[in-house]
């Protein structure tokens, strides 16, 4: 279903980096599911500039009067802001995620009460950002010593609307969809802007199903059996999640047709509640002694981490990663990996009874 987040209340900085950010994802610099990402510009009376949603348009006002039911419009601190609705049907239709920042309480949920009832499926979340007054004073002195400063009564009077949105934001807090307090001091760590938005595309994106299980795992049966360990892993789970256990799934079996693996992978990854991540090495290193794991699991388990940290869960809540022991080989791990906990077995009867011992602790807690 496609997406049209509807953002209120963002002011500077929160609206600069939050505009730097979207610009980012629609251009694909992030990769991943935050691809398919777009930010909605549209006309002002205002003169536009840096890191800003909108640009200038000459005789705006009157191409607005002269059509308004082609446009949305509203005003905000005496400037006018418009876009036209087919431009934006038209970015629905192509986009799974929409951003459009609105100046406009009203209008913010007058557009969510009309796309709504759309003619094609659209899940209009409407959002809003705070920006507490430290962080906006904060900006201000960062301006002066890089640019011109805003004006005094301007500033002054935006220091003032800060305090007041803060009531508004507290107000609104079961009339918006989701609400995000934006402090600059969180730009480093879970805390920033641009993981709340990431966090925030990837919540409203797919729904995970409940006891569900994806298993990461070699296909070469020369050294491990990969029908003996889904079969282990699928007794697990019942023995685990009883009843209540959705469905076991692997790369080869989660598609249907013709299919694309590699996209069918990132969507069961995004999808479901548990990711088993099977490490065994499955082919030889060079002319020593050592073997490897197939670069395709460490692809896969790299993206499976970043599912963890945009659902804003601990890592070991969701994913477990294993690994058959053989003292005959060495086994070589990246570097990135060697803090995560590996749930070792000699064969597939203890790899089931182990994993079931895990995802039985996991859904207790």
């Amino acid at each position: 279903m496609k997406k049209l987040f509807i953002v209120d209340g963002a002011m500077r900085p929160a609206k600069n980096e939050l505009v730097r950010h979207l610009t980012k994802l629609e251009k694909n610099l992030s990769g991943g599911h935050f691809s398919n990402v777009c930010l909605a510009r549209k006309y002002s009376t205002k003169d536009g500039g840096i890191d800003q949603d909108y640009e200038q348009k000459e005789n705006l006002e009157t191409i607005i009067d002269n059509d308004k039911r082609q446009y949305i419009s509203y005003t905000y601190e005496n400037s006018t802001y418009g876009l036209e609705k087919k431009y934006l049907d038209d970015l629905i239709e192509r986009h799974e995620n929409v951003f459009l920042l609105i100046g406009s309480t009203e209008l913010v949920f007058e557009l969510k009460q009309k796309y709504s009832k759309h003619n094609f499926p659209v899940k209009v979340v409407t959002v809003y950002v705070y920006s507490d007054k430290k962080t906006i004073e904060d900006s201000y002195k960062c301006q002066e010593s890089n640019q011109p400063s805003v004006p005094l009564p301007e500033r002054q009077k935006r220091l003032e609307k800060a305090d007041n949105d803060y009531e508004n934001a507290m107000a609104m807090l079961d009339q918006y969809d989701e609400t995000i307090i934006y402090n600059k001091k969180d730009g480093c760590g879970s805390g920033s802007l641009a993981i709340k938005i990431n966090a925030l595309i990837a919540k409203y994106r797919n729904t995970i199903k409940p006891y569900s299980i994806f298993l990461i795992h070699s296909f070469c049966n020369e050294v491990n059996n990969a029908g003996e360990i889904y079969r282990q892993l699928q007794k697990a789970a019942e023995g685990a999640f009883g009843d209540e256990c959705s469905t076991v799934c692997t790369s080869l079996i989660n598609g249907k047709g013709s299919y694309k693996i590699g996209d069918t992978i990132w969507d069961a990854l995004e999808t479901n509640d548990y990711i088993i991540c099977d490490i065994t090495p499955d082919r030889r290193l060079g002319c020593d002694a050592s073997i490897g794991t197939s670069p395709n699991i460490w692809i896969e388990l790299g993206y499976a981490l970043c599912v963890m940290r945009s659902r804003n869960i601990k890592i070991g809540q969701r994913l477990i990663i294993t690994c058959k022991t053989n003292e005959s080989v060495k086994i070589k791990k990246p570097t990135d990996i060697n803090d995560l906990n590996i749930v070792y077995y000699k064969d597939y009867d203890e790899f089931s009874i182990k994993i079931a011992e895990h995802l039985k602790k996991l859904k207790d807690n």
